[in-house]
Protein backbone atom coordinates (compact mmCIF):
# COMPACT_ATOMS: atom_id res chain seq x y z
CA UNK A 1 0.00 0.00 0.00
CA UNK A 2 0.59 3.64 -0.26
CA UNK A 3 1.61 5.93 2.58
CA UNK A 4 -0.60 8.92 1.22
CA UNK A 5 -0.22 11.05 4.46
CA UNK A 6 3.91 10.96 4.04
CA UNK A 7 3.09 11.42 0.56
CA UNK A 8 0.83 14.91 1.34
CA UNK A 9 3.41 16.15 3.76
CA UNK A 10 6.79 15.08 1.67
CA UNK A 11 4.84 17.04 -1.53
CA UNK A 12 3.38 19.76 0.62
CA UNK A 13 4.17 23.79 -0.49
CA UNK A 14 5.93 22.42 -3.82
CA UNK A 15 4.90 24.34 -7.16
CA UNK A 16 1.50 23.28 -9.42
CA UNK A 17 2.17 20.81 -11.77
CA UNK A 18 3.88 21.98 -15.27
CA UNK A 19 1.22 19.66 -17.10
CA UNK A 20 -1.66 21.83 -15.63
CA UNK A 21 0.35 25.18 -15.87
CA UNK A 22 0.08 24.41 -19.40
CA UNK A 23 -3.48 23.19 -19.76
CA UNK A 24 -4.33 26.64 -18.38
CA UNK A 25 -3.53 27.89 -21.60
CA UNK A 26 -6.35 26.00 -23.16
CA UNK A 27 -9.04 26.96 -20.89
CA UNK A 28 -11.83 29.46 -21.80
CA UNK A 29 -13.93 29.36 -18.94
CA UNK A 30 -12.71 29.89 -15.32
CA UNK A 31 -16.09 28.96 -13.61
CA UNK A 32 -15.59 25.29 -11.72
CA UNK A 33 -12.44 23.29 -11.31
CA UNK A 34 -12.22 20.06 -9.72
CA UNK A 35 -8.89 18.62 -8.77
CA UNK A 36 -8.65 14.83 -8.26
CA UNK A 37 -6.42 13.39 -6.40
CA UNK A 38 -5.40 16.49 -4.41
CA UNK A 39 -3.09 15.48 -1.93
CA UNK A 40 -1.32 18.25 -0.64
CA UNK A 41 -3.79 21.05 -2.44
CA UNK A 42 -0.78 22.49 -4.27
CA UNK A 43 -2.38 22.38 -7.78
CA UNK A 44 -5.96 23.70 -6.00
CA UNK A 45 -4.22 26.10 -4.34
CA UNK A 46 -3.04 27.24 -7.61
CA UNK A 47 -6.28 27.16 -9.40
CA UNK A 48 -8.08 29.36 -7.08
CA UNK A 49 -4.81 32.01 -7.40
CA UNK A 50 -5.02 31.50 -10.99
CA UNK A 51 -8.96 32.86 -10.67
CA UNK A 52 -11.40 30.42 -10.78
CA UNK A 53 -14.99 31.12 -9.07
CA UNK A 54 -14.92 27.31 -7.25
CA UNK A 55 -12.18 24.62 -7.03
CA UNK A 56 -13.35 21.24 -5.55
CA UNK A 57 -10.74 18.99 -4.24
CA UNK A 58 -11.24 15.38 -4.06
CA UNK A 59 -8.88 13.01 -2.05
CA UNK A 60 -8.96 9.95 0.20
CA UNK A 61 -6.65 11.78 3.08
CA UNK A 62 -7.92 14.32 4.32
CA UNK A 63 -5.48 17.29 6.13
CA UNK A 64 -6.92 19.98 7.91
CA UNK A 65 -4.44 22.16 8.69
CA UNK A 66 -3.61 22.42 4.94
CA UNK A 67 -7.47 22.59 4.33
CA UNK A 68 -7.52 25.44 7.01
CA UNK A 69 -4.88 27.13 5.45
CA UNK A 70 -6.72 28.30 2.20
CA UNK A 71 -9.48 30.07 3.68
CA UNK A 72 -11.39 30.49 0.93
CA UNK A 73 -15.24 30.68 0.08
CA UNK A 74 -14.63 29.56 -3.31
CA UNK A 75 -12.56 26.31 -2.35
CA UNK A 76 -14.54 22.63 -1.02
CA UNK A 77 -12.88 19.52 -0.29
CA UNK A 78 -13.89 16.41 -0.66
CA UNK A 79 -12.94 13.50 1.26
CA UNK A 80 -13.62 10.43 -1.14
CA UNK A 81 -12.09 8.27 -3.47
CA UNK A 82 -12.84 9.53 -7.31
CA UNK A 83 -14.56 6.23 -7.93
CA UNK A 84 -17.14 7.72 -5.70
CA UNK A 85 -17.84 10.62 -6.50
CA UNK A 86 -20.88 11.76 -7.77
CA UNK A 87 -20.06 13.65 -11.19
CA UNK A 88 -22.55 16.04 -12.56
CA UNK A 89 -23.06 16.49 -16.04
CA UNK A 90 -21.78 19.89 -18.40
CA UNK A 91 -20.19 21.04 -14.66
CA UNK A 92 -16.51 21.29 -14.91
CA UNK A 93 -14.38 24.03 -16.76
CA UNK A 94 -11.54 22.14 -15.91
CA UNK A 95 -10.56 18.43 -14.37
CA UNK A 96 -7.09 17.65 -13.03
CA UNK A 97 -6.04 14.65 -12.78
CA UNK A 98 -2.27 14.60 -12.17
CA UNK A 99 -1.12 11.53 -11.40
CA UNK A 100 -4.03 10.10 -10.26
CA UNK A 101 -6.07 7.87 -12.58
CA UNK A 102 -3.33 5.18 -12.87
CA UNK A 103 -4.44 4.31 -8.89
CA UNK A 104 -8.23 4.08 -9.99
CA UNK A 105 -9.61 -0.07 -9.51
CA UNK A 106 -8.79 -1.20 -13.09
CA UNK A 107 -12.41 -2.53 -13.34
CA UNK A 108 -13.78 0.83 -12.46
CA UNK A 109 -11.98 3.30 -15.31
CA UNK A 110 -14.21 3.34 -18.25
CA UNK A 111 -17.65 4.41 -16.05
CA UNK A 112 -15.32 6.59 -14.42
CA UNK A 113 -13.53 8.66 -17.36
CA UNK A 114 -17.45 8.51 -18.86
CA UNK A 115 -18.65 10.34 -15.94
CA UNK A 116 -15.63 12.45 -15.97
CA UNK A 117 -16.11 13.37 -20.23
CA UNK A 118 -19.50 14.17 -19.13
CA UNK A 119 -19.33 16.44 -16.26
CA UNK A 120 -16.88 18.98 -18.67
CA UNK A 121 -18.67 21.78 -19.84
CA UNK A 122 -18.38 22.48 -23.79
CA UNK A 123 -15.22 23.83 -24.27
CA UNK A 124 -14.05 21.91 -20.74
CA UNK A 125 -9.56 21.08 -20.36
CA UNK A 126 -9.20 17.29 -18.81
CA UNK A 127 -5.79 17.02 -17.88
CA UNK A 128 -3.88 14.46 -16.30
CA UNK A 129 -1.60 11.15 -16.83
CA UNK A 130 -1.96 7.56 -17.20
CA UNK A 131 1.02 5.05 -16.25
CA UNK A 132 1.76 2.55 -19.25
CA UNK A 133 2.52 -0.92 -19.30
CA UNK A 134 6.49 -0.68 -19.15
CA UNK A 135 6.13 1.82 -15.62
CA UNK A 136 8.09 0.55 -12.81
CA UNK A 137 4.67 0.36 -10.76
CA UNK A 138 2.75 -2.02 -13.29
CA UNK A 139 2.66 -5.33 -10.73
CA UNK A 140 2.44 -3.13 -7.53
CA UNK A 141 -1.00 -3.90 -5.93
CA UNK A 142 -3.77 -0.56 -6.42
CA UNK A 143 -1.74 0.73 -9.66
CA UNK A 144 -3.40 0.51 -12.74
CA UNK A 145 -1.09 0.73 -16.34
CA UNK A 146 -2.62 0.93 -20.06
CA UNK A 147 -1.45 0.60 -23.33
CA UNK A 148 -1.30 3.89 -25.75
CA UNK A 149 -4.05 2.98 -27.59
CA UNK A 150 -6.11 1.91 -24.21
CA UNK A 151 -5.67 6.06 -23.28
CA UNK A 152 -6.37 7.15 -26.48
CA UNK A 153 -9.50 5.33 -26.21
CA UNK A 154 -9.59 6.42 -22.86
CA UNK A 155 -10.07 9.86 -24.40
CA UNK A 156 -12.54 9.15 -27.40
CA UNK A 157 -14.89 12.55 -28.25
CA UNK A 158 -12.29 14.67 -27.02
CA UNK A 159 -9.93 17.03 -28.56
CA UNK A 160 -6.16 15.74 -28.12
CA UNK A 161 -4.67 19.27 -27.56
CA UNK A 162 -1.08 17.59 -25.99
CA UNK A 163 -0.44 13.84 -25.86
CA UNK A 164 3.31 13.09 -24.66
CA UNK A 165 4.63 9.50 -23.80
CA UNK A 166 7.63 9.68 -21.53
CA UNK A 167 9.92 6.86 -20.41
CA UNK A 168 12.86 7.48 -17.91
CA UNK A 169 14.12 6.72 -14.78
CA UNK A 170 13.75 9.15 -12.09
CA UNK A 171 12.69 9.51 -8.50
CA UNK A 172 9.39 9.34 -6.58
CA UNK A 173 8.32 11.57 -3.46
CA UNK A 174 8.68 8.96 -1.24
CA UNK A 175 10.04 5.47 -2.67
CA UNK A 176 13.72 6.18 -4.28
CA UNK A 177 13.92 5.46 -7.60
CA UNK A 178 11.45 4.07 -10.41
CA UNK A 179 11.30 3.32 -13.99
CA UNK A 180 8.59 5.85 -15.03
CA UNK A 181 6.55 5.17 -18.17
CA UNK A 182 3.91 7.90 -18.56
CA UNK A 183 1.04 8.85 -21.28
CA UNK A 184 0.70 12.92 -20.50
CA UNK A 185 -2.63 14.56 -21.70
CA UNK A 186 -4.44 17.88 -22.03
CA UNK A 187 -8.24 17.46 -23.97
CA UNK A 188 -10.80 19.44 -24.81
CA UNK A 189 -14.36 18.79 -24.99
CA UNK A 190 -16.04 20.54 -27.98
Amino acid sequence: MFDWKGYINMTMNKPPRQLLVRALGFVKNKEIAIDLGAGALNDSKYLLDYGFKKVIAVDNEENLDLINKINNKDFVFKKMAIEDYNFLENKFSLINAQFVLPFIKKEKINQKIDNIKDSLEDGGIFVGQFFGVRDGWHSKLGVSVYTEEEVKNFLTNLDIAYFQEEEKDGQTAMDGEKHWHLFHFIAKKN
